[in-house]
């Protein structure tokens, strides 16, 4: 593929040498319809493992065990026996870094996904991964927690 414009193939008007050529046309049709496939194919694979996803992980302290699923919501947590000697604003603190965690783990898978799928180099792959710490409330730091 030495020329790189989609239509290379159609001709150029303002070079005569390079007329039209059918068989140049119908292989660089055949070239885009091919990548275009592959492309739906990786995007479908990944959209399949990204809706999969779930990720658990537990504070530094093991009082809180978080789950959460592709979008970054809350679907299971579990509390340690520890919880019951906490006062109940550590309590909170511990599921909060439980959570935190859990979407920090998802937010690592997210990225291997797309790295192993659509490649993070894409143009699809950046346009998913430009959000991802934003769409999980990453980007916010404890300084907005009590």
């Amino acid at each position: 593929m030495s020329d790189p414009s989609p239509l290379a193939a159609f001709g150029d008007p303002s070079n005569p040498q390079r007329q039209f050529s059918a068989e140049a046309a119908h292989a660089r049709l055949a070239e885009l319809q091919s990548r275009l496939e592959q492309t739906t194919s990786k995007t479908k694979e990944m959209a399949e493992q990204l809706g999969a996803l779930q990720a658990t992980a537990q504070d530094e302290n093991g009082v809180a065990e978080a789950t959460v699923n592709s979008s970054g919501a809350l679907i299971d947590l579990r509390l340690s026996g520890k919880v019951q000697s906490l006062h109940p604003a550590d309590s909170s603190l511990a599921i909060l870094a439980a959570v935190d965690a859990a979407k920090t783990l998802l937010a690592e898978r997210t990225r291997e996904v797309i790295a192993d799928t659509i490649g993070s180099d894409s143009e699809a792959g950046k346009a998913v991964l430009d959000g991802i710490d934003r769409r999980l409330g990453l980007d916010n730091d404890e300084e907005t927690r009590p």
